[in-house]
This record gives structure tokens, C-alpha cells and sequence, in this order.
């Protein structure tokens, strides 16, 4: 089975666009029912005033836009990510000044007490024996205890 091939020629500049017929299909038709539409940065005749007009080009419409773009970028900037950077430096600079017996809270959930730091990484007492490592970088939040001591002391008196 054979398949038909289109072709499609492409107006050149100055020719009739409106009146183009497709290609083999013989010569365009001389008569139109108008000009062809100018290409951007094309003189325009024959306007209402008698004078040649220049058509708006690319440029000229991006113009209008360009405000409205540069404004939207600076809504998304002081909206959602110059907020971000502040809690991120916060964060940092909490981490940073973790010394030992610090009130730890890990972003899992766990809760503890500073034992040790390293540049990279924290050791965490939960319970009197129990110390585990994280990296620093799994601390959420530092300072108070909530809800009583990080390491409960386990009453000796029951058995």
C-alpha cells in the first residue's frame, strides 16, 4: 500500500498568504480578497490615516509582559524563598551551638540528651546506658525538654 506524500510550500516574503494553494496544485490565483498579513517589523499600507504604519514586532510585545514577569519573580522570591533561607540559617546556627547536656529533639522524633559532638556528627544519651549517633544534620530542634527529662531516671524501689 503506498502512502500519499503532502507537500506543503511555504509563502515566500511579499507572496499572498491568504491565496497560496498547496504544492502541484498548479499556480496561486492572482484575484484575494486582501493583502497578505505583514510579517513583524514589515511596513504597513494603506492605513486609515493615508500613513505607513510599522507592525509590531517581537520585541514591542514582549515589553508589556517583561514588568509582570520581573514582578511575579519578586513575590515568589519574598514569599517562599527568602523565608526558607532564614529558617535554614536558624537551623544552622542552632546546630552549631549545641554543646553537651543540650535538650535534643531528632527529626524521627526521638528525644535526648547531647553526650558528645564531633564536626559531623552527635551522640545522643536516651536512656542511661542507650547513646546513639546521628548526624548533626537529623537535629530538628534544641532547648528545653518537653515534657520532663530527655533521660528519665528509672525509680529503683519497685521490682
Amino acid at each position: 500500500m503506498t502512502h500519499p506524500i503532502l507537500m506543503i510550500s511555504l509563502p515566500q516574503k511579499g507572496q499572498d498568504t491568504k491565496n497560496a494553494s498547496p504544492a502541484g496544485a498548479g499556480p496561486a490565483p492572482t484575484s484575494g480578497t486582501g493583502p497578505a498579513a505583514p510579517t513583524p517589523g514589515s511596513v504597513v499600507e494603506g492605513s486609515p490615516n493615508g500613513q505607513q504604519q510599522k507592525a509590531p514586532n517581537w520585541g514591542d510585545q514582549c515589553q508589556g509582559s517583561l514588568p509582570l514577569l520581573l514582578g511575579m519573580f519578586a513575590i515568589m522570591y519574598f514569599l517562599l524563598i527568602r523565608p526558607q533561607q532564614k529558617q535554614e540559617k536558624k537551623r544552622r546556627e542552632m546546630v552549631n551551638a549545641l554543646k553537651k547536656g543540650d535538650h535534643v529533639v531528632m527529626n524521627s522524633g526521638l528525644h535526648g540528651v547531647v553526650d558528645s559532638l564531633t564536626e559531623n556528627t552527635v551522640e545522643v544519651r536516651v536512656d542511661r546506658e542507650v547513646v546513639l549517633t546521628f548526624d548533626r544534620t537529623a537535629i530538628q530542634r534544641s532547648g528545653a525538654a518537653s515534657g520532663g527529662d530527655a533521660a528519665p531516671k528509672k525509680s529503683e524501689g519497685a521490682a
